[in-house]
């Protein structure tokens, strides 16, 4: 037994070494020099990105659709059903569980052209919400492929 405390605080003691070793090595700095260099193609740098494209107003359709992807019911079989099709090796579409109606939302997408907010600010509120509502729709509509 004192043989086997011996060892693994031999044990814990090199790897407690070897990681205040590793830390000589850590560049604190790396990230935001990194981001400070600029990229080949004369495209600035990374903080340049965001003032590179123009902001943008939403347009009516991206209301309607964001409207109609909140009014689609929150449902974790549709999340299971598509996840599972997804990574089945088979041909064959197992059964589906009660899938919404997402009609008017094909009817959308396919007769008026989308254009989200932008803004300048990386990462905002608005963009995530928006990504949200990207991600149920298209969970829905693969559903509904499917």
């Amino acid at each position: 037994m004192k043989k086997a405390l011996v060892v693994v605080a031999v044990i814990l003691a090199a790897i407690a070494l070897i990681l205040w070793v590793a830390t000589w090595f850590r560049a604190d700095d790396a990230v935001a020099a990194s981001a400070a260099l600029e990229w080949p193609g004369g495209m600035g740098t990374l903080d340049s990105v965001a003032g590179r494209l123009p902001e943008r107003k939403a347009n009516d359709a991206s209301v309607k659709l964001t409207a109609l992807a909140r009014a689609l019911p929150e449902n974790e079989a549709v999340v299971h059903f598509v996840q599972r099709e997804m990574i089945r090796g088979e041909l064959a579409i197992g059964e589906a569980p009660a899938l919404p109606d997402v009609s008017l939302i094909r009817e959308l997408l396919l007769n008026e052209p989308v254009v989200w907010e932008r803004r300048h600010e990386i990462g905002s509120a608005v963009t995530s919400e928006n990504r949200g509502v990207q991600m149920t729709v298209a969970r829905a509509l693969v559903a509904s492929a499917l």
